[in-house]
């Protein structure tokens, strides 16, 4: 389906999400600029869950090490301390973050993520990029649904991104200089809107866009180049 911009209206033409029932669907205009707020009742959700997991996570693997400490371990324990110990801290770790990011975004007044004509302005990362500045955009997929957008930039960027966001969270740790991924779950509006209205506008400027991935590989690698 083929992706046009209408300068007249300011808006971008994307095709619509399929449905159960309904797998070609017709394009929807969307108006720009579009503006996205933290969607609170998910953040709030999943900020508490997490904000509970992650304490009783990293305080059992450190009982886990005075135990061991202390001499009241066997040998067997000592092995399942050593494999599962730095997982649990891990993960306490992971869903302490998850859980502060998640309650910080809900406090937002501020809409998060700002579409326009130009580029976008995510204010989570303090950052603003235009269209002409992405070589690549690809689509980033979890169980649930679409979780963000990987961009490959032309140039390098300074921003910093916080790897404990919900659609950055396990996609990539350590960041790369031309990289840039752009959440757009646990928003106020829906994230195939956005994602594909960051696809069509960055086609729309000559780049290029993937929306086939593996979920092996986590829509990190390019698996067929598409048109809107």
């Amino acid at each position: 389906m083929t992706q046009r911009m209408v300068d007249s209206t300011g808006a971008v033409e994307i095709p619509d999400e399929p449905t159960m029932f309904h797998s070609i669907v017709p394009p929807v205009l969307i108006p720009l600029p579009l503006r996205a707020r933290p969607h609170k009742g998910k953040n709030i959700f999943f900020g508490l869950l997490s904000s509970l997991i992650g304490p009783i996570l990293v305080v059992g693997a450190l009982l886990l090490a005075f135990a061991v400490f202390d001499g009241s371990f066997s040998a067997r324990d000592m092995i399942l301390f050593i494999v599962f110990g730095p997982i649990s801290f891990l993960g306490g770790i992971g869903f302490t973050g998850v859980a502060l990011t998640c309650i910080i975004d809900a406090m937002r007044k501020n809409p998060a993520l700002v579409i326009d004509a130009e580029g976008f302005r995510d204010t989570r990362s303090g950052i603003r990029i235009k269209w002409s500045a992405i070589r690549r955009a690809t689509l980033l997929f979890t169980r649930s649904g679409i979780a963000g957008v990987d961009l490959h930039l032309r140039g390098s960027t300074e921003a910093w991104q916080n790897p404990f966001r919900i659609g950055v969270l396990g996609f990539r740790w350590r960041p790369k200089p031309d990289h840039l991924i752009l959440s757009v779950a646990f928003l106020d509006a829906r994230p195939h809107i956005l994602a594909y209205t960051v696809l069509a506008l960055t086609q729309r400027h000559g780049g290029e866009v993937v929306t086939k991935t593996s979920f092996v590989d986590l829509g990190l690698t390019p698996i067929t180049p598409t048109k809107l």
